[in-house]
């Protein structure tokens, strides 16, 4: 009986050997009744899939790729949009420079689509560019006579006082407003005469600050004529010149600001202007007394320590909160111009050829979608 065993375990080994290692090749075993079973070939270019890959034991720490594709399992559950969550601090990246794109107006959008800088909702852009470029050349007029004039008389102060005039912020304003006028009546003539303004063919830098420029011109001559009548104003001018010199800078100034925020379609001016504004208004105070070190005056007596630190910051600081006050007026009063025009009135603007908005080029005159509505 023992014997028995042993010729039984030793006749079970042989076959289990023979079966591992002497078994003929898959190919000659291979027939019609065992197709499961993979040629040479086969077995050599096979790639198992996920499914057919051996699962680990109970005990075995999952595998790298088994915990990622688990973990993007349970993403795209949480998230029904079908992003990772590892995604989404890149995507709310994007979405902050995208508004802070739109802000800077450094959008790969149209800038300025519907012509907002070159038509008007009340005259046609042939007048608005008639009315820009007279204003243009009434102000380089007064600026060019003001320095030939000073320049040639000695009791004006003769060549000294011309030169200390680009010091004076109601001189450095006065340019801003005729450069302005010079670049957005081109800009409209362009526009009215063949539909595409010249603007639309500015690099996005310079279409962004001719923005900054049409903020600057909107709020600082207001700042003028509020500071010069409020405080600067002494008693009424004797002679001609004086009268016609003075009207034409703090008072002419502000109307021609005037018109630019109620003729124009322009929309409101971005919040990021402000803090411009305000930098600009700084840079300024620093050339003021640049100006006092080089020349030894100050081209306005408020700005004299002497007669107080603490004026001198009231004044200071006067000033930076009123250029804030004009500005959120500047904001509202046009904001209340489209408000009234364009939802009330049903004025969109009078364009190139005489048309309506509505007659015009769809992708031309598409609205921005950053564009404030009224």
């Amino acid at each position: 009986m023992f014997a028995t065993a042993t010729a039984t375990a030793t006749a079970t080994a042989t076959y289990e050997l023979s079966s591992r290692g002497t078994r003929a090749p898959d190919d000659a075993r291979r027939d019609t009744h065992d197709p499961d079973i993979p040629s040479s070939e086969q077995r050599l270019n096979y790639t198992p899939t996920h499914r057919q890959q051996a699962r680990p034991c109970a005990h075995c720490p999952p595998a790298a790729s088994t915990a990622v594709e688990t973990n993007t399992r349970a993403s795209s559950k949480n998230n029904p949009e079908g992003e990772a969550h590892e995604t989404q601090p890149q995507t709310y990246l994007d979405a902050n420079m995208s508004a802070l794109r739109r802000i800077f107006s450094f959008s790969p959008d149209l800038f300025d689509s519907s012509h907002r800088f070159e038509t008007s909702w009340l005259i046609t852009p042939w007048a608005l560019f008639f009315f820009r470029a007279f204003f243009s050349f009434y102000a380089f007029f007064v600026l060019i006579f003001n320095l030939i004039y000073t320049g040639v008389q000695p009791s004006h102060g003769g060549g000294a006082a011309a030169s200390l005039s680009f010091s004076y912020f109601t001189i450095l304003t006065y340019w801003g407003l005729a450069f302005y006028f010079l670049f957005s009546s081109l800009h409209t003539f362009t526009y009215a005469r063949s539909g595409t303004p010249f603007l639309a063919s500015f690099p996005r830098p310079l279409q962004t600050l001719h923005s900054l420029l049409y903020s600057t011109i909107i709020t600082y001559p207001l700042l003028v004529t509020i500071v010069y009548w409020a405080v600067l104003y002494t008693s009424w001018f004797p002679s001609p010149y004086p009268r016609w010199t003075n009207i034409s800078q703090h008072a002419l100034n502000s109307l021609f600001a005037l018109f630019e925020l109620v003729i124009p379609r322009t929309s409101r001016p971005p919040w990021i202007h402000l803090p411009a504004l305000i930098l600009i208004l700084a840079l300024y105070l620093a050339l003021a007394y640049l100006t006092h070190y080089t020349r030894g005056v100050y081209v306005y007596d408020f700005l004299d320590p002497g007669n107080g630190r603490g004026v001198l910051a009231g004044y200071v600081l006067g000033i930076a909160a009123g250029i804030v006050v004009i500005f959120l007026v500047v904001q509202g009063l046009i904001w209340l111009r489209k408000w009234g025009t364009e939802k009330k009135l049903g004025r969109e603007g009078r364009f190139h050829g005489g048309r309506a908005k509505a007659q015009g080029d769809a992708e031309l005159e598409a609205t921005r979608q950053w564009e404030d509505k009224p």
